[in-house]
């Protein structure tokens, strides 16, 4: 499954998949600010600048 596929899974699935070491928290923050940025049209509902600290912090936690 990559990790475009874990946009619409449950969090006790997010949780099995990085249980099971298919995916990381890394992973799963990458793809979700990716697909936040695309789909973040001229409302702009996301605070610009936000998507660094996430990055930092789950990096961290490696």
């Amino acid at each position: 499954m990559s990790t475009s596929d874990h946009a619409y899974s449950t969090a006790a699935g997010l949780i099995a998949a990085m249980d099971a070491g298919t995916v990381s928290a890394v992973e799963l923050t990458e793809a979700a600010i990716e697909r936040i940025e695309r789909q973040d049209g001229d409302i702009n509902p996301v605070l610009a600048g936000y998507p660094a600290p996430p990055r930092d912090l789950c990096a961290f936690g490696k």
